[in-house]
């Protein structure tokens, strides 16, 4: 206990930490929640470019499957988001670029610039959660 500065710490400092270790676990779970969310989308995209390969000419249709496949992890989200609108819901997609944006401002803090509006992380996992299972609704229907 001696280096946790809590024994040398008032109650009030001690309650401060522990708000602050308290907010700093919702904004870490908010970023890696997005993480999460961002590789599914990106492994359902490279998934449906999988019929790319049967475009006649295959030649034609193999390399730019594999271009696709190549370039597909620099593609801005708010893009991949883009594609998907129509068959989601658009106020869930506009919702999840306001998520991403707040995981944009936790992961790089820039002090020149104000917080976008918060987010919380319960509210955060029903927007990504519901928009998976749109996107799995849509798939087993089709």
């Amino acid at each position: 206990m001696k280096g946790t500065m809590f024994l040398v710490s008032s109650i009030d400092e001690a309650t401060e930490r522990i708000k602050k270790s308290r907010k700093d676990a919702d904004d870490f779970f908010v970023l890696s929640l997005w993480v999460t969310f961002e590789r599914f989308l990106i492994n359902y995209i490279r998934g449906k470019a999988e019929k790319l390969k049967d475009i006649v000419p295959q030649d034609i249709g193999v390399k730019l499957h594999k271009k696709l496949d190549r370039e597909l992890e620099y593609w801005r989200i708010d893009e991949v988001l883009d594609l998907l609108k129509g068959p989601l819901d658009g106020t869930l997609v506009g919702q999840a670029k306001q998520i991403k944006e707040y995981r944009d401002w936790i992961a790089h803090k820039n002090d020149r610039k104000p917080s976008p509006s918060k987010v919380n992380p319960k509210g955060a996992y029903d927007v990504l959660s519901m928009i998976v299972r749109q996107i799995e609704t849509i798939d087993s229907a089709a």
